[in-house]
């Protein structure tokens, strides 16, 4: 493929070794929709997936021990934002609401040793951190 090697580009058209177009790779994501609509969810496109990536980023990097500031910058870095951009904590809002979930969810449960979370109705057991944004959550377990 002509000047292949010299793009900074990972996907090309095989025709002419340009980049593909926006709408070329839009249209890759609608047809995989199309054809596989039990595998890939409906809003499954290239925002989303910078989403879920960011989020298992900030998600790995709590787990591996980094500070919220240098998490920032690394992820800042990885993605090509400016070492003070705040891009990574409008990409990773769903790590944050889920940490915020797991913490209040702990908060709620200190001291009680056994028996459903407090506020929990007989049945399945409840669980803030799959089915309730933490508001949601923090409001039925207050009532």
């Amino acid at each position: 493929m002509p000047g292949a090697k010299k793009s900074p580009f990972i996907v090309l058209e095989s025709r002419n070794g340009q980049p593909l177009s926006l709408a070329s790779v839009y249209d890759m994501f609608v047809v995989t929709r199309e054809r596989f609509p039990d595998v890939f969810p409906s809003d499954f496109s290239t925002h989303v997936l910078r989403h879920t990536w960011n989020d298992r980023f900030m998600a790995n990097a709590h787990a591996q021990g980094l500070k919220d500031a240098l998490a920032r910058q690394v992820n800042n870095y990885i993605m090509g934002w400016t070492k003070t951009s705040q891009q990574s904590a409008n990409y990773s809002q769903r790590e944050i609401e889920r940490q915020a979930s797991h913490l209040l969810m702990g908060m709620l449960s200190i001291g009680v040793q056994s028996g459903p979370p407090i506020g929990a109705q007989e049945g399945p057991p409840f669980n803030c951190e799959d089915r309730l944004t933490v508001g949601a959550c923090f409001a039925l377990l207050a009532a």
